[in-house]
């Protein structure tokens, strides 16, 4: 009934929401119809027999929305509930976008779900606005890493949930930056630091920690890595840093590294400690490396 009756006025309606898609579950049959308006205002109706059973949702949802979809509509068809949620979707073989999707389940009187009702709203410019807003207050400006404060609050978070054993911070600061400055001006420092930056991300791991503490100084957070992988990780970093030179100056830098026992916990306690160590390499001569030692 709901698919068949005022079709007309469905039709004007979706005329003014276009990005609006109207959609119907029966649990019973596995079936799954949807009508939207096509740009040129052609209404295309579609059904989907074997939804779920057949898994033919995953020709639709994006992978990374599918876990999401999956428990949602478990829940909906279990009792009578108003639910949203937010997933891409390729409904219309425009590519994947970003919709809200909106629905009701409706029972029997034994509480049996017989129908899903809902609309699915095209959110995608508001979500990519909103994703590019928490980017620009989460990294920084310069290079698109991450910013100090974010950079520490994703630290803590790894450190809380396992405990930091198998981690490593390191402190990376260019040696005589400042001249670098005077020297040949703010542009060429920019770029610099531009480039020291990419250079990070090419060398770590994606899933390691990198972010720019502030001026000419870098953090990099690493998990479950041994002290001989760091190491190597360094000395790559080191190695290309000096290749990459530029026409009048060479460029070096300072790198303390910290291991994590497990036990300390706080990110402040242990930036101090890396902090120190790199100040340790500052004081035995630049263009190196110090291991963070309890006894020093």
């Amino acid at each position: 009934m709901f698919w068949r009756e005022n079709e007309q006025f469905r039709i004007n309606i979706l005329r003014q929401i276009s990005r609006e898609i109207l959609f119907e579950y029966t649990p019973k049959t596995d079936t799954m119809r949807y009508q939207y308006i096509r740009p040129d205002d052609c209404s295309v109706n579609v059904t989907i027999q074997g939804y779920i059973q057949n898994k033919e949702y995953k020709k639709r949802i994006h992978p990374e929305s599918q876990e999401n979809f999956e428990k949602s509509f478990c829940n909906v068809l279990s009792r009578s509930i108003r639910l949203e949620l937010e997933i891409l979707l390729n409904l219309n073989e425009t590519g994947y976008r970003w919709y809200r999707v909106i629905c009701q389940s409706k029972a029997n009187a034994k509480g049996k779900v017989i129908k899903v009702l809902g609309r699915s709203l095209d959110i995608h410019k508001v979500v990519t606005e909103r994703d590019l807003a928490v980017k620009k207050a989460s990294t920084d400006m310069m290079t698109g890493i991450y910013n100090k404060s974010t950079l520490f609050e994703k630290i803590q978070e790894r450190i809380d949930l396992d405990g930091g054993a198998r981690c490593a911070m390191l402190m990376i600061d260019l040696d005589d930056f400042k001249n670098i400055n005077d020297a040949f001006g703010h542009v060429v420092g920019d770029k610099t630091i531009q480039f020291v930056a990419i250079l990070l991300q090419r060398i770590f791991d994606a899933d390691d920690l990198i972010g720019r503490f502030g001026g000419d100084e870098f953090i990099v957070f690493m998990q479950n890595v041994s002290k001989d992988i760091v190491q190597k990780k360094v000395e790559q970093f080191r190695r290309i840093l000096a290749n990459n030179q530029g026409d009048d100056f060479t460029l070096t830098c300072s790198i303390g590294i910290l291991f994590l026992d497990g036990v300390e916990n706080s990110v402040d306690a242990l930036f101090r400690k890396v902090d120190d160590a790199m100040y340790q390499n500052k004081k035995n001569g630049k263009d190196g490396y110090h291991v963070w030692r309890s006894d020093e």
